[in-house]
């Protein structure tokens, strides 16, 4: 899992916006019991 948090540009207590598409959700989908994870308007 370690590598998918890379990939999603994440490290300790930092957050990162991201596009909403399926190959996102699904590294999500991996590691969502490590994130929290909110949808914002931009």
């Amino acid at each position: 899992h370690r590598d998918t948090l890379s990939a999603l540009g994440l490290r300790y207590q930092h957050s990162v916006v991201q596009d909403d598409n399926p190959a996102i959700r699904g590294m999500i989908f991996q590691v969502s019991h490590l994130v929290e994870v909110e949808e914002v308007e931009e």
